[in-house]
């Protein structure tokens, strides 16, 4: 028996894959009725059937791995080929010709053939095993090897670890010149992205990894709701034997130089430790003298941690002792000029006859004139430390240099298990918990924050993934996933609950309306403000509720598959930033002109000290609970025309329900409705915005809900020389 072609094509919406072929002699005439054995070789699992009438053959939903395929039939010689090597969401397609011969004669084949993608019209690549452990990674982000695939843009900090990025940027990679973050992220064949930015819930380990595909276009109509890439991740399983690993990786400050300018400044080296560990292991489930689990239970399990404490380098300006107190005698400009400090309350008439501010005696800001909220900040460091270097010329600039910690955190455990129930039922179930730690620096020692935005994160996400395979014959198999992923999102100051800002001389009419009491925010230019994370707040869960189900009959030269899916997306969350305060001070309101800036006169931290901001907001937020779902059906089929031509047919409707939202928060534009004002004009254009209603509690129910449908008809097939050729004709029509 000699092998005559061999190749790849998509499954389904999972990470089974599956063998298919045809069966012939040497004079190319259909052998019907072969018997024909598949054999797993890591969990020693089972199947078998027949040729059908017209010589084919298929073994559908095949977990990824190592298979042997045995052929029998009367007259000819036995057949043996392993390891037949089944990947992530691929079919492998052998056409065997028999040799004559007594069926105690075997010929034997080891090693897969070089496949020849001839099968499928789908662009895709997968990413093996071995390169998702042996590449170099920086970080070990699994889903940074989609930046291997043709057509694939990472941005944005995307290649790194988790723990060291906010969530924002999990999904931010995009396809053939798509948009970023619209991709679709399967794990064991769940979608697990999220309603919040379209991230995934779950970047497995690397150790975790067994393999994942990546397809960039023209999907077969099993895929939707997604515009860019469909990435499908197959989780690792146990076998028959235990396996495992123990590794570390570490990077440490004390084989590091110090800083140039930390070194000048008499600072120490920043601190810098990486450590990157985990353990992970699977076989056989077996409890001695109470179950062994043997070729039917099997076990998978990993840990993996990170610890990561970088202290870079930080300069910036802070306020001198003589400027906190007030005296700005000692202020002066690049130049070396007196910056003079008018007084916002004290005015007269200058020369040119317009309004001008009187300088204070001798520069200095009288204590009686200190603003109560700025005397108590100005006191024991509670807002900037004192300089420790003398900075530049003049101007004293750049006169505080150190190196503040930002600590980031990360334990992640994922586990799998899987059950055999006899030839006929195959059960999987997938969970892990991930929860990180993104802290922000604090260069002044006292809970803020000048120079991180998107960190100070502590987040906890959640997947279980349950799947079962049920083979109602060996023509007819069935494959049904639920999951849940949900994702904890909480962004809290470092400074949340340990201030009240009444304690910082604001009145407590103000405190009241804060909904989080944090450390106020101020904002300077010519020193060190306090940023982001001094006072931004998220409290966020997100979940994704999935179903689906499919079957798949093969039935001739054709593989019917049809199935559908519901989703139920989930978003809970508040944001808001300056919840007591974002305060801008500038030099405009000590200036001696209040109509035009000049570098002589006026000062930031002298408008602080006289509580005058040039402007100022306070952030409300909403607790908001959405919701949306989301149904599908589709149907599929794989037709082998001939032995050198697929078509592969399918259509796909999709519904997408617009969101509801629990309190009837939002509104919509109504096209009849007359807005108030417009009424009390007399006019008569109608369209305004309406909230939303017990009664109609989404903005879309006043319109159909959106319906987006797809007919795919693609055809794949190869010539005598082995070269593929492939034609794609996807239509896509979405109305409201």
């Amino acid at each position: 028996m000699a092998v005559l072609a061999a190749a790849a094509s998509i499954s389904a919406q999972t990470t089974t894959g599956s063998i298919t072929g045809l069966v012939t002699d040497a004079g190319g005439a259909i052998v019907p009725g072969s018997a024909l054995t598949l054999t797993n070789l890591d969990t020693n699992q089972m199947r078998k059937q027949a040729a059908n009438d017209t010589g084919a053959y298929t073994f559908p939903a095949l977990p990824p791995g190592n298979y042997r395929l045995e052929l029998e039939h009367a007259g000819f010689k036995r057949f043996v080929q392993e390891p037949v090597v089944v990947r992530v969401q691929e079919t492998v397609t052998i056409n065997l010709t028999l040799e004559v011969g007594q069926v105690n004669q075997t010929v034997e084949v080891a090693g897969r053939p070089e496949l020849l993608d001839a099968a499928t019209s789908s662009l895709s690549q997968v990413v093996e095993n071995r390169e998702v452990t042996e590449l170099p990674l920086n970080g070990r982000n699994t889903l940074a090897l989609v930046a291997l695939t043709p057509g694939v843009r990472t941005q944005a900090g995307f290649l790194q670890n988790t723990a060291v990025r906010s969530y924002a940027g999990w999904a931010n990679f995009s396809s053939n010149g798509g948009l970023s973050g619209a991709n679709a992220v399967l794990i064991d064949g769940a979608p697990v992205t999220m309603f919040a930015l379209n991230a995934p819930s779950l970047i497995p380990p690397v150790d975790a990894t067994q393999e994942f595909r990546v397809e960039t276009n023209s999907y077969s109509a099993e895929f939707g709701r997604s515009s860019g890439a469909v990435v499908n991740i197959g989780i690792k399983s146990g076998t028959n034997q235990l396996h495992g690993s123990l590794y570390e990786f570490v990077r440490n400050d004390k084989l590091d130089a110090n800083d140039f300018f930390l070194n000048r400044a008499g600072q120490p080296r920043p601190k810098l430790t990486y450590n990157q560990y985990g353990v992970s292991a699977g076989g056989p489930v077996v409890i001695p003298k109470v179950y062994n689990g043997r070729n039917k239970t099997f076990f998978f399990a990993n840990f993996e941690g990170f610890r990561q404490r970088l202290a870079p380098a930080l300069t910036t300006s802070v306020p001198t002792p003589d400027q906190l107190a007030g005296d700005f005698s000692h202020t002066f400009n690049s130049a070396g000029q007196l910056v003079t400090i008018g007084n916002p309350f004290s005015v007269s008439t200058g020369p040119s006859g317009t309004a001008v501010r009187n300088p204070f005696p001798g520069n200095i800001i009288p204590a009686s004139m200190i603003d109560p909220v700025a005397n108590i900040l100005r006191q024991n460091q509670r807002i900037w430390a004192l300089p420790n270097t003398p900075g530049n010329a003049f101007t004293g600039i750049n006169n505080y240099v150190t190196s503040a910690t930002q600590p980031n955190d990360e334990d992640q455990i994922i586990f799998r298990v899987d059950h055999s129930f006899g030839a006929k039922y195959l059960l999987f179930g997938t969970g892990s918990v991930q929860k990180l730690t993104l802290g922000g620096y604090d260069p002044f020692r006292n809970h803020t924050d000048f120079s991180t935005v998107g960190g100070n994160e502590a987040d906890k996400t959640q997947t279980v993934v349950v799947g079962l395979t049920a083979l109602f014959s060996p023509r007819l198999v069935g494959e049904f996933h639920t999951s849940l992923a949900r994702y904890r999102n909480n962004r809290i100051p470092p400074s949340n609950g340990l201030f009240n800002i009444t304690s910082l001389g604001f009145p407590a009419s103000l405190a009241a309306q804060a909904q989080f009491q944090t450390f106020p925010r101020f904002n300077f230019s010519t020193v060190g403000s306090l940023g982001k994370l001094t006072s931004s707040e998220i409290r966020r869960v997100t979940d994704n509720y999935h179903e689906t189900g499919s079957i798949a009959w093969t039935h001739g030269a054709h593989e019917f598959k049809f199935g559908g899916e519901y989703r139920i997306p989930q978003f809970n969350d508040i944001q808001l930033d300056d919840p007591t305060g974002n305060y801008n001070f500038s030099q405009a309101f000590t200036s001696l002109n209040p109509f035009a800036s000049s570098s002589t006169s006026g000062n930031d931290v002298a408008s602080f000290l006289l509580g005058v901001p040039s402007s100022g907001t306070m952030g409300q937020g909403l607790y908001l609970a959405l919701e949306r779902r989301y149904v599908a059906g589709f149907v599929q089929d794989r037709w082998k025309v001939t032995r050198t031509l697929t078509l592969n047919p399918g259509f796909r409707y999709d519904v997408e329900f617009p969101p509801t939202e629990r309190h009837n928060y939002q509104s919509y534009f109504d096209f009849k409705a007359m807005a108030p004002i417009v009424q009390q004009a007399g006019l008569n254009a109608p369209g305004a915005l309406v909230p939303v209603s017990s009664q109609q509690r989404s903005p879309g129910e006043h319109l159909l809900p959106p319906v987006w449908s797809a007919v795919r008809l693609r055809m794949a097939g190869h010539s005598q020389d082995r070269a593929a050729r492939r034609v794609r004709y996807p239509l896509a029509a979405g109305w409201n």
